[in-house]
């Protein structure tokens, strides 16, 4: 029978729950702890809360051993300090040594160690399922694999997914080429001509080889994931696009839906007066919108003239964009859980683009959207490989070298 340590259980969440298991009472303490940690990340107080609900709602599968006497004295006799860890670990050896049939599991190397080497009870350690899908794969191929890709475009030579890109690149990390499997052929990415009265000409900037493939992704899907750090080029690129398509009268509107969750960790400022319009233009999406579009004047001329809609998440139900041939961006959608971005997307009709831009990994401002509930998460896991989406992940930022230093705080 598995015994579960707190960091395991914190790491498998619903796959930890497929049949009975052990865990020590300290665990229970060690998740409430973890819940009001002022020192734990959003994406870690969730896996904690959420590990707390799942044991209660399966508490049929789950056998608390007590921190007792008992315990302790398995401690003092192996002359170890009662630290939260090692009292796990004894509460594990206590079951194994009643009933020689407990595994113990963690993803900690000095907890495994402990329990392997000083313990001595059987001991499997976890590790996290990989879900490092960011769009594309960075490969360094041999010159006989080159060969090979080059003399027959046809064969998924790099096991790539229906619109994932692979960036080849030779041993010191220079490009050699980039391309994508559009499920049956390898179609090298080449650059493209996008320019626009109000952005200008759209291209890579120094380069960037995330952001030519962003491009790419935008250009020949009707769905495209950008995400990314701040100050990566998400909101710009898909902006500049947008108004290609609208100035090249391939959308007649673009139409931006946005969830206003106020910045992590601040105070909120109180009651705006104004119209929706006015309250949305003082919000983060009028910002972001603002820096891009001239000013606030800029993005409300653009309102004026018909061309930018701005649509907040709690009035987005029953909308449907059907025959509005739009170009749809869904900014700042780490701010969603698996159930708002799915009722944005399903507002899109068939004639629709969309982009859904946001960093999911450090711009999360609410625990409710933290984790494996987050929308562009679940998003990415649902669309991936289908043949309208692609996906890509930027990796530069060149807002400043201020911006950059700070994102190593």
């Amino acid at each position: 029978m598995r015994f579960y340590d707190t960091n395991a259980l914190l790491l498998l969440q619903e796959e930890a729950f497929q049949e009975a298991f052990f865990i020590a009472s300290e665990t229970l303490i060690e998740l409430e702890s973890i819940k009001s940690s002022a020192h734990k990340d959003q994406e870690t107080k969730w896996r904690a809360r959420n590990a707390a609900r799942l044991i209660q709602e399966n508490r049929f599968l789950v056998q608390v051993v007590i921190c007792q006497e008992n315990i302790r004295q398995i401690i003092e006799d192996f002359s170890l300090a009662p630290t939260p860890d090692v009292m796990i670990i004894a509460s594990a050896k206590y079951m194994y040594d009643v009933t020689e049939d407990v595994v113990f599991y963690t993803n900690d190397i000095l907890c495994k160690t402990i329990a392997d080497k000083i313990f001595r009870i059987p001991t499997q350690f976890v590790k996290a399922v990989d879900d490092s899908y960011c769009g594309y794969k960075l490969l360094t191929p041999s010159a006989d694999e080159l060969h090979q890709f080059y003399s027959d475009p046809t064969i998924n030579h790099f096991g790539l997914l229906p619109n994932e890109y692979a960036i080849l690149q030779a041993e010191d990390g220079t490009v050699i080429d980039k391309c994508k499997w559009v499920g049956d052929a390898n179609v090298r990415i080449l650059p493209r001509t996008i320019k626009s009265t109000m952005f200008g000409d759209l291209r890579p900037y120094r380069n960037d080889v995330y952001q030519s493939l962003a491009i790419d992704s935008m250009w020949s899907n009707q769905v495209t994931m950008l995400s990314g750090k701040a100050a990566s080029g998400k909101t710009y690129l898909a902006l500049s696009f947008l108004y290609y398509l609208l100035e090249h009268h391939e959308i007649d509107k673009i139409l931006v839906f946005a969830n206003t969750v106020p910045v992590r960790n601040t105070a909120t400022i109180g009651f705006l007066p104004g119209t929706r319009e006015e309250k949305l233009l003082e919000s983060s999406v009028g910002n972001i919108l603002s820096s891009k579009l001239g000013g606030r004047y800029g993005v409300q001329d653009e309102i004026s003239r018909g061309h930018l809609e701005i649509y907040p998440a709690c009035d987005i139900r029953g909308f449907d964009t059907t025959n509005m041939r739009a170009g749809v961006l869904i900014t700042e959608a780490e701010n969603t859980d698996k159930d708002l971005l799915k009722l944005m997307l399903q507002r899109l009709g068939e004639d629709s683009k969309c982009i859904v831009e946001g960093d999911y990994e450090s711009q999360v401002d609410s625990s409710a959207y933290a984790g494996a509930v987050n929308g562009m998460r679940c998003m990415s896991q649902a669309f991936r490989g289908e043949s309208l989406y692609g996906e890509v992940k930027l990796q530069n930022i060149y807002r400043s070298k201020i911006a950059a230093i700070a994102d190593k705080m």
